[in-house]
């Protein structure tokens, strides 16, 4: 049996890259919301989420996020909170076969002096 010792630092990249791969589909973007000090509550979640979706996500410009119907915040730690959203969707383009929907996904968001949110996991990965 190896024992491996990390350190609290290599232990939270090791997450990172963990929680990296879970939302893989999601393009590396950010969108911010606040200050430092203001504790993220499902309001400001709901409106940094879906301009997340619209602007960067990895649907952007061919969907977008109309009205999310349930969120669950998941706090992590003070800052990282996992988001499990339910909403609905709708075609950009009229020409797409698939024009609106239901999705339940989940957002990661943590706070460097700001909340932002870093990612999106994939169709159906969020549970209410």
């Amino acid at each position: 049996m190896i024992k491996i010792r990390l350190t609290r630092t290599s232990a939270i990249c090791l997450i990172s890259l963990a929680m990296s791969a879970t939302f893989a589909e999601s393009k590396v973007q950010t969108i911010s919301y606040g200050k430092s000090s203001t504790a993220l509550d499902s309001s400001k979640a709901r409106s940094m989420i879906q301009a997340y979706y619209n602007r960067h996500g990895s649907w952007a410009g061919i969907y977008s996020m109309k009205k999310i119907t349930g969120i669950r915040l998941k706090h992590l730690s003070q800052n990282r909170v996992v988001a499990h959203v339910e909403y609905k969707y709708q075609a950009t383009n009229g020409s797409i076969k698939h024009r609106s929907g239901v999705d339940k996904r989940t957002f990661v968001l943590i706070r460097n002096r700001t909340w932002n949110v870093i990612g999106m996991g994939r169709h159906m990965s969020g549970s209410l």
